[in-house]
């Protein structure tokens, strides 16, 4: 396969997943604070500092996010009833590089708003539900509760990009990283529900009035 064919088809995948995800990140936001201003090239050096500073904070705060992940991601392969379904546990390796990369590529985008020395290995390990850890319940109980718990953190990853990207971010710089990684999020969420036999890749209240 050809790297442009590939690249198409990696695009329309996110492009997929963006369309099954967008219209609940849409309805969480009603009744909430306005979209931001982006700063403006007229800013004074002093309060485009300041503006640069905040976002890079919130990008080590969304890599302290992704580790949270990779965490979790690294635990769920040790367990036989995931290694041993060949489907889950590619998915969830591709998923696990990815955090891995966007982790990086937020603390990188940090450091280019002048804030180096983020540490996401601090990042704390999300309370596993005691369904996954019961070892009393059958395997398939086990898995089915995995993949709800990987989802609702691809969900939670997911509005916490939206939220950056039309209300907390206030450089273009800065934005721009938040947008290129919402979609691939997105796509993870998109990716559990066909797992879960959920939902279809054109949902209806797609084609319904969101604003």
């Amino acid at each position: 396969m050809s790297s442009d064919r590939r690249g198409f088809l990696l695009d329309t995948s996110r492009m997929v997943g963006a369309l099954v995800v967008v219209p609940a990140l849409l309805g969480c936001n009603r009744g909430e604070e306005p979209v931001v201003r982006v700063a403006e090239d007229d800013e004074t050096p002093q309060a485009r500092a300041e503006l640069e500073r905040a976002d890079a904070e919130l990008l080590l705060k969304a890599a302290e996010l992704e580790e949270s992940a990779v965490k979790v991601y690294n635990i769920a392969a040790t367990l036989p009833f995931i290694r041993a379904d060949v489907t889950v546990i590619t998915t969830a390796g591709r998923f696990l590089s990815q955090h891995q990369q966007h982790r990086d590529f937020l603390i990188k985008g940090a450091a280019e708003l002048g804030l180096r020395g983020g540490d996401p290995s601090r990042a704390p390990l999300p309370t596993i539900p005691k369904e996954i850890v019961d070892a009393t319940k059958a395997d398939d109980v086990r898995k089915r509760a995995v993949l709800l718990f990987a989802r609702s953190l691809e969900m939670g990853a997911a509005k916490a990009y939206f939220a950056y990207v039309v209300r907390k971010l206030r450089t273009e710089h800065a934005r721009k990283i938040a947008a290129d990684i919402l979609p691939v999020e997105t796509q993870h969420v998109a990716v559990y529900d066909l797992l879960l036999g959920g939902a279809v890749p054109a949902p209806t209240p797609f084609f319904s009035e969101q604003v």
